[in-house]
């Protein structure tokens, strides 16, 4: 029997908290910040895809060694040439996408408004295989292991055969009654699987029949009403060391260990974007568009930069000694590693930059919610 969620869109919670919005009652994105440029950006090529249609979905960007895979909801599906941006493929699909294209395997799989998931050639795009299993996958699948596998907005996790779609395990993970639109990744490492929980639980699966392990709550439902008890882990965890880094909106960010799902240290903080991870430090953005680096040792603050309140951004990508984030009237802000000062702007259209940059090969690639596609480098 089909499980069901009942979700709200994170433009929803982001008018609940912020917003850019006319209503006098909501809090307006905080200016831009003069200061002058320490370093100089190019970009390299543009293109335009399919966008999000007006759905607040993150379509986040697939990549290999080489090439960029992109979706947009109405059913295009993109293979890109990361050096020129020249187009390799394109794929229509008879559905509405609603996950961003993952890779791994000679595989690009994205999931679809009506339950099903969705395997092509990333060499050709040619549909390999199309499984419906019953409910929505709003967030990245993993691959690996032979496996691909998926989170569903009602907590359901599911491992499908790389090969042909066929599931072999599920694990029931439950979900509130009243989740984020959005949803973290799996993370596939060694012979088990990482999951964030809209419970505000971490997971950790046996990988060969999704066997919990372990779970591990880093934040409490507290609240009269089931907006303010949301604590969905939105943002994907990050496995580093072995440490699991994840954060929860409305909660905690935590560091636990990878094998036994201790709490190392947390802090208080409401995140549903994402984090990225470098050899020692933890970079964050906020619910409040705050941009935090913290220790992975202990959890202590480096810095938090502040100047972008309210200016919904993104997940932070990391690529040299800088951090960046997209913003909702579509700015790019760099800021240096060490201290957070702003170092760099530049606008890649009007529309907002809901999706995380991604970085590789010393490129950035943005991507805004119209379909304006972009890779900028930092000039040596």
């Amino acid at each position: 029997m089909q499980k069901l969620a009942y979700f709200i869109g994170l433009s929803v919670v982001i008018g609940l908290l912020t917003a850019c919005s006319s209503s006098d009652n909501l809090e307006k994105p905080a200016p831009l910040v003069e200061f002058t440029p320490k370093i100089q950006v190019s970009k390299v090529w543009s293109d335009s895809v399919q966008g999000t249609d007006e759905q607040y979905i993150n379509l986040h960007i697939g990549h290999d060694s080489n090439t960029l895979y992109v979706a947009g909801y109405k059913g295009k599906i993109y293979a890109i040439d990361a050096a020129n941006g020249e187009q390799r493929w394109e794929q229509k699909i008879d559905a509405n996408i609603i996950s961003g294209v993952a890779v791994g395997q000679n595989l690009a799989v994205v999931g679809t408004s009506d339950g099903d998931v969705i395997a092509l050639d990333i060499n050709t795009g040619k549909v390999l295989w199309r499984q419906s299993i019953g409910n929505q996958v709003l967030g990245l699948a993993d691959i690996g292991k032979g496996l691909v596998i998926v989170k569903t907005v009602a907590g359901e996790v599911i491992a499908l055969a790389n090969k042909d779609g066929q599931q072999k395990w599920s694990y029931d993970g439950a979900a509130p009654e009243l989740i984020l639109r959005g949803s973290s990744q799996p993370q596939i490492g060694g012979n088990s699987v990482v999951i964030g929980f809209a419970t505000g639980k971490v997971g950790k699966l046996d990988i060969a029949n999704g066997n919990l392990m372990w779970s591990q709550a880093i934040a409490t439902a507290d609240g009269s009403f089931p907006v303010q008890r949301m604590i969905d882990i939105t943002a994907s965890p990050e496995v580093w060391s072995g440490i699991i880094y994840a954060t929860t909106y409305q909660g905690n960010i935590a560091a636990l260990e990878l094998s036994t799902g201790q709490v190392v240290w947390n802090h208080k903080l409401s995140s549903y974007t994402g984090l990225a991870v470098d050899t020692n430090n933890l970079y964050v953005t906020d619910a409040q568009s705050h941009v935090w680096k913290f220790q992975q040792e202990n959890g202590g603050v480096v810095w938090r930069q502040q100047a972008l309140q309210a200016r919904i951004i993104s997940a932070p990508a990391l690529l040299k000694n800088y951090v960046i984030v997209g913003d909702g009237e579509g700015y790019i802000h760099w800021m240096a590693n060490n201290n957070g000062d702003f170092v760099a702007r530049e606008q890649l259209s009007s529309n907002a930059i809901q999706t995380a940059p991604v970085v590789f090969n010393n490129t950035l690639y943005v991507l805004d919610v119209d379909g304006h596609l972009a890779a900028y480098r930092v000039n040596n």
